[in-house]
Parts: C-alpha cells; sequence; structure tokens
C-alpha cells in the first residue's frame, strides 16, 4: 500500500525585468513568466508548497531574463552557465556507462566477451549522449525564449 507523502505545486508568475546585453549593450524591458515547482512534506505547513513554487518561479523569472537572447545582435547571455549542467550530465552518464559496463562484464561474462560488452556497451550510451544533450540544450532554448514578451518604450 502506498500513501501520498507530501504535497507538490506549480506556479506561474509573471513579471517584469530589464535585460541587458553584454555584449551590444542594448538594453529592454521585458515582460517575463516563471515557473516554479514547490514541494512540502505533512508535517510542513499547508502553504508551504504554494510558497516555495512562488519562489522558485519568481527566481526562474530572474534566470530567464539572464539567459535571454539579445532582440538586437542575437547573442545569448551566460551561456556557460546554460550549457554547463548539460555537459556535466553527458559526462556522468558517460562515465557512469563505462564504471557499469566493466563490473557487468566481470561478473557475468567473465572472460568470455566481456572486451566486446566493455567497448560497445560505452559506445552505444556515448552516442546516445551526444544526440541527446544537444536536442534537449536547443529546446531549452527555444523554451527559455518563449516566455519572454519584450516591451516598447
Amino acid at each position: 500500500m502506498f500513501g501520498q507523502a507530501g504535497v507538490q505545486t506549480v506556479a506561474t508568475v509573471k513579471d517584469r525585468g530589464t535585460f541587458s546585453c553584454p555584449r551590444c549593450r542594448h538594453w529592454q524591458r521585458a515582460e517575463v513568466m516563471g515557473v516554479g515547482i514547490g514541494v512540502s512534506t505533512h508535517l510542513a505547513g499547508d502553504g508551504t508548497a504554494r510558497e516555495r513554487a512562488r519562489e522558485n518561479a519568481s527566481r526562474d523569472v530572474r534566470r530567464t531574463l539572464r539567459f535571454a537572447t539579445c532582440p538586437r545582435c542575437k547573442h545569448r547571455s551566460g551561456h556557460a552557465a546554460f550549457v554547463l549542467p548539460y555537459v556535466l550530465a553527458s559526462f556522468a552518464a558517460t562515465a557512469g556507462a563505462i564504471v557499469f559496463a566493466f563490473v557487468v562484464a566481470r561478473v557475468k561474462h567473465g572472460e568470455d566477451g566481456a572486451a566486446a560488452f566493455q567497448l560497445y556497451f560505452p559506445l552505444a550510451v556515448a552516442a546516445l549522449t551526444v544526440v541527446v544533450t544537444p536536442a534537449s540544450l536547443l529546446h531549452r532554448w527555444r523554451h527559455n525564449d518563449a516566455r519572454i514578451r519584450w516591451l516598447d518604450f
């Protein structure tokens, strides 16, 4: 039997902020929609999940503006911080596949076929990572820019 362990709430916040491009020095006001998820256990107060969701949504508004594409020069600010989680996840997946392949090859296959499994499994994971990482990064970029409405002065 499974019981509910807590409460999860999603909040959206629309807020205005100012974007400043570090490359061309263009600045512009924008209305940004932020999305946040809040989680609380039953031991916490009633509104804890809602409060956390609102806080996370407000933080997401600032993050969205920080990683926005400049409307003038099309440069994306904060590029390294935007890409870093994807690069780290890719390396972690590949390293995990290598360790998994060596352990499974020794336990399951012994010396027979261990070399082939140790070679091909990490290569398959690395190939999948090379395909999935850029696709998810591109989706996140487009989703980030779609939540911004540039305001005229």
